[in-house]
């Protein structure tokens, strides 16, 4: 599968991963704020076993990544995208591939850039994938999905705020702006993204 990523696309990504990834090497971040170099190059099937090994060796977050790919999360995205995960690595194409695709699928993407919803709305289901996402008004527990979120937020909380783990880490108001630019922007350069083992993101022989 060929995966489209646009200019708009990536000042998204970058956004995000302001919030999200450690900025000196976002894309081998690994929770809580470690950067782990080898994740790059390992395949899917891989890092799901490293994550594992965390979880096993009692890490209360399995997140890797540009995006803290959880593992759930990561095995999905395997799957929906169609890759090989034994022959395809963790690249930063790969990554961005995977993030593009699920934001589509689940968080009303392609609805928020072509104006079927606003930027409050997006804002919600962007805070409902990424913790470090600030909600942008007060939102009453199970109002978003069934038995989510789980407690009343007030504006400017992270939409998994009181669970001992996750916080916001932008300012609602200035995230809401940025989102409003970013969708104004355009698409700008389009680039493919090719995920199959055919690609530059195959990895080499065991």
């Amino acid at each position: 599968m060929a995966v489209t990523v646009s200019d708009q696309d990536r000042a998204l990504l970058r956004l995000i991963a302001d919030g999200e990834a450690v900025r000196s090497n976002p894309y081998c971040s690994v929770w809580p704020g470690h950067v782990e170099p080898s994740l790059v190059n390992m395949t899917l099937s891989q890092v799901e076993a490293y994550q594992t090994q965390r979880l096993n060796a009692g890490r209360r977050s399995s997140a890797v990544g540009k995006y803290q790919f959880i593992k759930d999360t990561l095995k999905e995205c395997v799957g929906y995208l169609g890759c090989d995960p034994l022959r395809t690595t963790f690249s930063q194409d790969v990554q961005d591939a995977m993030i593009i695709k699920r934001l589509e699928r689940f968080r009303r993407y392609n609805e928020w850039k072509s104006g079927s919803i606003d930027t409050g709305q997006f804002m919600v289901f962007l805070a409902a994938e990424f913790a470090s996402m600030p909600v942008p008004y007060d939102i009453p527990a199970g109002s978003v999905y069934k038995n989510s979120p789980r407690r009343n937020l007030k504006k400017g909380q992270s939409f998994y705020a009181g669970d001992g783990l996750n916080e916001a880490n932008h300012d609602p108001d200035h995230l809401y702006q940025a989102l409003e630019d970013i969708k104004n922007g355009g698409t700008g350069e389009i680039k493919e993204i090719d995920v199959t083992t055919s690609g530059a993101n195959r990895a080499l022989p065991a």
